[in-house]
């Protein structure tokens, strides 16, 4: 018999509502109060489940039973069959038969990973912060990619450096160049590279001047004293070696998320609700957080009923197959 302190207005007008009884309406509505659930929801749930679910937390969908942690529902009902059993009141473990009694649920809480906080965990993950702001002690700070030293394929295509062209210098034609180097001009052209003629003229060669071979550079492009081999397109561009490089300083850092910033690092906080510490009676070992076994009570099997499924539960010489699942949380 179920006894219960007080019984207010409220549940005597939710039993007479619902045409449940009034410690069942006591349960139901002491169970909305502290949980975030609707109580229309639990009418046709047992007492025992509504219990449950206030004390742990746990709830089924309709059509399912709470025990413990777990959802379980009947879907069919099939003969046992006869063989060796585990005699009542015992547990068979590793191929011995142990006997049994209930796992005690503590009132302590536990965390399998990350620190326990009341009755949830916390776990941490770290990770390196993302570069949000550079400081450069020569020009400005531009990524490599932006500056055309990478293709959008390589790795370091978002690598940051710092660049200055406050004294960069364009291209120019060869013929504008007063350095030293070998060119003229001709009918309008500009020729360079002067090489001796052969006996047969100049093979490859645009033009014949002075007794000598030269090739047409009239869109070519170079940079004064600079030999880097590049081919410039547009008197726009700078020349690669008047450029000044340097290497940034990270002065301010993001993260990405819900992430949270602690100085070059990210800290991801992830929360679940914490499980309750199980324990056993004295004498009693807790196994794999099904069963606990008296180690030193152990029988032999008896030959009786048995169920040879997986999911299925023995009740009076009947197998009854079910679908499990695990329970849902409510707050």
């Amino acid at each position: 018999m179920v006894v219960i302190d007080k019984i207010s207005k409220e549940d005597k007008q939710f039993s007479k509502d619902n045409n449940i009884s009034l410690a069942k309406a006591h349960y139901i509505l002491e169970l909305a109060k502290e949980r975030d659930v609707k109580a229309e929801d639990y009418i046709n749930k047992s007492i025992r489940e509504i219990k449950e679910t206030k004390d742990t937390g746990n709830t089924c969908e309709e059509g399912y039973t709470l025990e413990r942690d777990f959802c379980l529902k009947e879907i069919s009902k099939e003969p046992a069959t006869k063989g060796n059993i585990y005699p009542d009141g015992y547990y068979e473990y590793k191929g011995k038969c142990y006997e049994e009694d209930r796992i005690i649920d503590t009132d302590n809480y536990l965390c399998r990973a990350g620190r326990l906080e009341k009755d949830k965990c916390i776990e941490e993950r770290i990770e390196n912060a993302i570069p949000s702001k550079y400081i450069c002690s020569i020009g400005e700070a531009k990524t490599r990619g932006e500056l055309g030293l990478s293709n959008k394929n390589d790795r370091d295509y978002n690598d940051v450096v710092c660049v200055d062209i406050s004294n960069a210098t364009h291209p120019v034609s060869p013929c504008e160049l007063n350095d030293g180097t070998e060119h003229t001009t001709y009918g309008g052209k500009c020729y360079w590279h002067r090489a001796g003629v052969l006996s047969n003229g100049c093979p490859g060669k645009d033009i014949q001047i002075g007794g000598w071979c030269w090739d047409d550079a009239s869109n070519i492009l170079i940079c004064k004293g600079a030999r880097d081999g590049k081919r410039y397109n547009s008197r726009s561009e700078y020349c690669e070696g008047s450029i000044k490089y340097g290497t940034p300083s990270i002065s301010e850092y993001k993260c990405e998320g819900n992430a949270e910033l602690n100085g070059n690092k990210c800290i991801t906080k992830e929360s679940y609700d914490a499980e309750r510490e199980r324990t056993c009676k004295e004498g009693f070992t807790l196994v794999e957080e099904q069963m606990c076994i008296n180690e030193n009570n152990i029988k032999e099997y008896v030959e009786g009923y048995k169920c040879d499924k997986e999911n299925t539960r023995l009740e009076d010489n009947i197998c009854v197959v079910l679908d499990i699942k695990e329970a849902n949380r409510v707050e």
